[in-house]
């Protein structure tokens, strides 16, 4: 078996550079059990700052996908509705509820790596 590894995270700092994103907003956190809580802070917090946040390491926390499914879905549906009430807001200025709930930076930028294990053929 051959195995080759990568490191996306090199390649990812490298491309926040060619953004001029400084290491503060550049966060990096590694997935583990019993992080969950540190962690959806963690994505709050990027969100709302505007920060590119990498979690490195998913495959060693199962659960968590769930947790980080939850994050993506919530996240794209938020600016899908931007994106909507963008085409209507000549019509109608107000705000409802939705967007006091959560926040996004249009800088922000999410990122998730795990390692898969190849298994011989």
């Amino acid at each position: 078996m051959c195995k080759k590894e990568s490191d996306p995270l090199a390649e990812i700092s490298k491309f926040s550079k060619e953004f001029n994103l400084s290491d503060e907003n550049f966060s990096k956190k590694s997935v583990g059990a019993g992080q969950e809580q540190y962690i959806d802070k963690s994505i709050t917090r990027s969100r709302e700052k505007g920060q590119w946040i990498i979690l490195q390491n998913c495959q060693n926390n199962p659960s968590f996908l769930y947790l980080l499914e939850e994050r993506i879905l919530e996240t794209a549906i938020y600016i899908k509705s931007l994106e909507n009430k963008k085409k209507k807001k000549d019509d109608d200025e107000e705000e409802d509820d939705e967007e006091q709930k959560i926040k996004i930076d249009p800088k922000f930028r999410f990122w998730f790596t795990c390692n898969v294990m190849q298994w011989p053929t």
